[in-house]
């Protein structure tokens, strides 16, 4: 494990390398991210009473952890070896016993990291979203995780209260998602909305989900949509 030197809270009049605006860039280099004017970058930092901490090795910018007390709202590294050692590091700054990481729902890798690590985990309600277009939505997000991912092929018909029946084709790593028109077609498993975000947004889906309920082989979950608790409201 690489050795992490120390974490630097970045102030206002920090200069160079260090100077805020740099660390902006940073949040751009993520698959999927809330589009920031850079100007904002540090007042959004700070918007929920949190300090910015840039995390160096070696003094070079290897990402930066932005803390409310002993919980990290929003963490990037460029290095994904250095989590547990920058988890540590966050543990002693907020001088608790313990340490609350946010995790995007669709980061299933880092999710699956933390659990080697965290006693628990929950998934929290204000990560639900309200869809009113689900098949332009649910093909967007299947376009997105097929750009990093080859998605494996198959059909799938599902239903959800009150919008209808759906069915999400995957022919060659291309997916496409249609209304189903004829009634005799609808799919008898159905979902609440609130349900449909739990088993196709939350890495935590074979709650609502069950493998033998999906085409086989299927690697389209959980479709890769998270906020950063910074960006909510």
């Amino acid at each position: 494990m690489k050795c992490l030197h120390f974490l630097m809270i970045i102030m206002d009049s920090f200069l160079g390398q260090h100077n805020p605006s740099n660390y902006f860039a940073l949040t751009e280099n993520q698959l999927l991210f809330v589009k920031r004017n850079p100007e904002d970058f540090l007042s959004i930092m700070k918007s929920w009473n949190t300090k910015l901490y840039a995390i160096l090795e070696n003094q070079m910018c290897k990402g930066y952890a932005a803390l409310q007390g002993n919980h990290i709202l929003e963490m990037y590294l460029t290095d994904e070896n250095l989590l547990f050692t920058s988890l540590e590091k966050c543990l002693t700054e907020s001088n608790s016993k313990e340490l609350f990481l946010r995790v995007s729902p669709c980061d299933s890798h880092l999710f699956k990291g933390c659990t080697q690590l965290f006693e628990s985990f929950s998934i929290s309600l204000d990560d639900n979203y309200m869809i009113f277009d689900y098949p332009k939505v649910l093909e967007f997000f299947l376009n997105v995780k097929a750009s990093y991912i080859p998605l494996s092929s198959g059909s799938w018909n599902f239903t959800i209260k009150e919008h209808g029946s759906f069915k999400i084709q995957v022919d060659s790593g291309i997916p496409s998602v249609t209304q189903i028109e004829n009634p005799e077609e609808h799919s008898a498993l159905e979902f609440s909305s609130f349900d449909s975000i739990l088993a196709l947004f939350s890495p935590n889906h074979s709650l609502i989900l069950d493998e033998t309920q999906l085409p086989k082989n299927c690697n389209w979950f959980p479709l890769p949509l998270g906020l950063s608790p910074l960006d909510k409201c």
